[in-house]
């Protein structure tokens, strides 16, 4: 075993779609000053890493939950269909790569309001970024994050007010605010602590499969007869393997963190290092990928 140092219905709003078509009014006008595309791009491309990041964390999560699962069903009578629900459901993981989506977009139109090279084409890159928001205003994915959909309505009410605005770095300095509650509404999904200190999200959700496949093993290791020794070492195993999937969620929060920082200091003007930036984001991919194919069972 290797080790390791190293989760979202509501419409996108009809504020994202009215500051859609105030954000290509502004793509036509063209943009100069602030930020150039060399470095918005790279903070794009950091979102879309986040995502496969996000997909092998998220999937190794369910893994992990369907070895439980099957761990407890054939403790059962029957075979029922509840017993093997995921851990994360296919909506919630939609709702979080849509919130992904809205922030790339933002990012794409961006990046084309500060690329020179564009200024004959925007109509056409307006026309397919429109295109790809509305599918998002129409969606009912947000519904059950009211939080989120808030969030996701501020950015598009940022990009509404771009119009006035000539510099890439007043409408990222503008946009900002409504930038970082969408990032830190995705970095809750991940783990969030209430008023009681109990924790939710995907992090406690992986504990606690984690502490019932440790909970069987302490128990065997009770049984007259059993072999201690194989017993514990599969235990040390669990521990590391548990450790090394809560790793790669810290891990997406970090990402998450370092966009947020990025965003605010190129709202603020500052030069940022995004291509290392990106480059640190992918070496979490990596490792999530890596953990995930840990988790998975060996070839037959």
């Amino acid at each position: 075993m290797r080790s390791h140092s190293r989760w979202l219905q509501c419409s996108a709003s009809n504020a994202l779609v009215a500051g859609l078509g105030l954000l290509l009014a502004a793509l036509v006008a063209g943009c100069s000053g602030g930020p150039s595309a060399s470095q918005i791009t790279p903070w794009r491309d950091g979102i879309n890493a986040v995502r496969e990041q996000s997909d092998a964390a998220f999937a190794a999560t369910n893994l992990l939950a369907r070895d439980n699962q099957l761990a407890y069903a054939i403790t059962q009578p029957t075979l029922q269909e509840q017993l093997f629900r995921p851990a994360l459901d296919g909506e919630s993981i939609r709702r979080w790569d849509g919130a992904l989506d809205v922030l790339s977009s933002y990012a794409a139109g961006v990046a084309t309001l500060v690329d020179t090279s564009n200024a004959t084409k925007t109509g056409t890159i307006a026309a397919s970024l429109a295109e790809q928001i509305a599918m998002q205003a129409r969606s009912t994915l947000f519904q059950a994050r009211p939080g989120l959909s808030s969030a996701i309505a501020k950015v598009g009410e940022a990009l509404a007010r771009a119009q006035a605005q000539s510099q890439a770095q007043a409408i990222l300095a503008d946009a900002d605010p409504a930038v970082q509650e969408l990032l830190a509404a995705l970095r809750e999904t991940i783990a969030q602590s209430d008023a009681e200190g109990t924790t939710t999200g995907v992090i406690a959700t992986v504990s606690a499969n984690w502490g019932l496949r440790l909970a069987e093993l302490q128990a065997r290791y009770l049984e007259p007869g059993a072999d201690r020794a194989e017993i514990a070492s599969t235990y040390a195993d669990a521990l590391a393997r548990r450790d090394a999937a809560i790793s790669t969620l810290v891990g997406v929060q970090r990402s998450l963190d370092s966009l947020a920082l990025a965003h605010a200091q190129l709202a603020r003007g500052q030069v940022v290092d995004t291509t290392t930036l990106l480059a640190q984001i992918r070496e979490y991919a990596a490792l999530a990928r890596d953990v995930l194919k840990d988790l998975q069972p060996a070839p037959q």
